[in-house]
């Protein structure tokens, strides 16, 4: 059965980080001089761990996004409760979040893909997909994924919003139509990303 989301009622107020603002400052800084410290004492194993809890944390927040996409294309009355946490997780300030945490990753390439070293020894498989696996082309691969998934993200929630002030049910089909081929477009990139 297909709805909108009209049951959904606007938040009341905005939520008040203002006690906690210190104490995520100083684990702030904690992380970073531990990060610090384990990057001084090996940068491959640094990175290497990097890559791995990035990762982890990514694949929660495209889950998300994948989830709100599939709300939207099937418009379903189940996870009308989820939605709004799903939206939180996968959203577009999210993905930027990550987007500014894959710096790293992209900064320690040479450390991570054996592909990306100069000086590597001879490989014919890698030298059969240099147009492919390269430096250059890799980072604008990632930065084309962000964008879209971002845009995408943005652009759903603000109709979201935008139906929960007006009411207006014509909102959720023009969801359904950015989402369902969204969700297509996600399954495929998410699938190149991921095995790059």
């Amino acid at each position: 059965m297909s709805h909108g989301h009209d049951e959904i009622q606007p938040a009341q107020g905005r939520a008040d980080f203002g006690k906690t603002l210190p104490l995520g400052g100083a684990l702030l800084l904690v992380g970073g001089g531990l990060c610090a410290m384990a990057y001084s004492q090996n940068q491959t194993h640094f990175f290497q761990s990097y890559l791995y809890g990035f990762t982890f944390w990514m694949m929660l927040t495209l889950g998300c996004f994948g989830l709100t996409l599939l709300h939207h294309t099937v418009r379903g009355r189940w996870s009308l409760p989820l939605l709004r946490i799903w939206e939180a997780g996968g959203g577009a300030p999210m993905l930027v979040a990550m987007g500014l945490a894959f710096l790293p990753i992209m900064a320690g390439m040479n450390e991570i893909y054996h592909w990306t070293d100069k000086h590597a020894p001879f490989d014919a498989v890698v030298s059969g997909k240099r147009w492919w696996l390269n430096d250059q082309f890799f980072m604008l691969r990632q930065g084309i994924y962000w964008f879209i998934w971002v845009v995408a993200a943005a652009v759903l929630r603000a109709s979201s919003l935008r139906e929960d002030r007006t009411r207006n049910t014509n909102e959720a089909i023009r969801r359904t139509n950015i989402a369902a081929p969204m969700l297509f477009l996600f399954l495929c990139m998410v699938t190149v990303c991921w095995t790059d």
